[in-house]
């Protein structure tokens, strides 16, 4: 069956800013029975660095409301039972690797175990900078926070002497209840590395945008990668958006859009992920949308 994931991602635009109402929606997703809720993640936007965006058109503006993502997803995992939780992804190295492992472990623990972690290295500069963290090698040392997270995850006290970070004897608790098999997600781009650290690290690939040949042939690539390496790409999730489809006059055609759905499904994607601000004008449209995207489930 095709899972789907609510994206809770700008929402509160919806609600004049408050993000309140958010978690009201977040909870009648959840009753209602969406596999998954996801949100994003920035800490700070310049339009400076837009050029940079790696997947073409940087789809949000400037003074969008972007939200803190582990702060955002606490509040969610607070006020719902059932739905797994992740990101589109969590921007990994704009934070510390042991604040990391911490961060997520405790939304694991408020969540009763229901968090699949959704890493990402983040692209915009300026943003690394007023963060005061590196950019550059960002993408290896995301790959040594998983190695840190899945250490303190698992080990009390515990020590870790990697490239960057290292330390002796430090208890980083609660663990989360998922131990060191906490699902790790990862949105990274299909390249040479990408493809290696998907497979060597992850637990799931989430799709960044990219048209639908382009998913295709990348699933073709990381199926065989899997099996390559000993992995059932069977149990191997794979999240894609369900971007809407436009008419001539930019309307959205609704049917063709969840259409695509079952094309996607097709080329081997396991869940699809509806944008709530891509598809609401108002705060009453988003009950009837969580309702058609819930239709996926049993088509």
């Amino acid at each position: 069956m095709l899972k789907v994931a609510f994206n809770l991602n700008r929402m509160a635009k919806l609600f004049g800013g408050d993000f309140r109402p958010v978690l009201d929606i977040a909870a009648l997703a959840d009753r209602k029975g969406v596999d998954q809720l996801v949100i994003g993640d920035h800490l700070a936007l310049n339009p400076d660095g837009y050029g940079n965006y790696p997947h073409g058109t940087f789809p949000n503006k400037v003074d969008a409301f972007m939200v803190e993502g582990a702060t955002a997803l606490a509040a969610v995992a607070a006020v719902t039972r059932h739905a797994r939780l992740s990101w589109n992804v969590l921007i990994s190295p704009l934070r510390s690797a042991v604040l990391l492992a911490k961060q997520l472990g405790m939304i694991d623990v408020i969540s009763g175990g229901r968090l699949d972690a959704g890493l990402g290295a983040g692209w915009l500069k300026d943003e690394f900078e007023a963060a005061e963290m590196p950019f550059d090698n960002r993408f290896s040392y995301m790959e040594e926070q998983v190695e840190v997270c899945r250490t303190l995850w698992s080990t009390a006290p515990a020590s870790f002497h990697g490239r960057r970070v290292r330390f002796n004897n430090l208890y980083v608790l609660p663990q989360p209840p998922q131990g060191a098999k906490l699902p790790i997600w990862l949105g990274l781009s299909m390249t040479e590395r990408g493809l290696d650290r998907i497979v060597r690290l992850a637990d799931g690939w989430a799709t960044p945008p990219m048209p639908d040949d382009k998913i295709a042939s990348d699933i073709e690539k990381l199926h065989a990668a899997l099996r390559a390496a000993g992995r059932d790409p069977a149990i191997f999730p794979i999240r894609s958006q369900l971007y809407p489809v436009r008419r001539a006059d930019n309307s959205i055609d609704l049917d063709a859009s969840f259409l695509r759905a079952e094309k996607l499904q097709k080329m081997g994607v396991t869940m699809v992920s509806l944008v709530t601000e891509h598809y609401c004008e108002t705060s009453s449209d988003v009950e009837p949308m969580i309702d058609r995207l819930l239709s996926l489930r049993v088509s």
